[in-house]
């Protein structure tokens, strides 16, 4: 989905008073940061451990320059 309907699904999703949990590959991300409180990030890089980070709003142009 692009993010005007991503934006829409999660409005109608907390209007309806629900809490989602919502999941998307990295090169989608962007389409949902704007529209959600917490992101976190599940990295298995080396398939031997997951390493997770949590972001907000405002960290997400530094974990892009950090995947670049």
């Amino acid at each position: 989905m692009d993010a005007e309907k991503v934006a829409s699904c999660i409005e109608l999703i907390r209007g309806l008073g629900f809490q989602a949990i919502i999941s998307a590959t990295n090169d989608k991300i962007q389409n949902y940061i704007e529209n959600v409180d917490k992101t976190f990030v599940y990295a298995n890089p080396n398939k031997k451990s997951i390493s997770i980070q949590e972001f907000e709003k405002k960290d997400f142009s530094a974990l892009v320059m950090e995947e670049e």
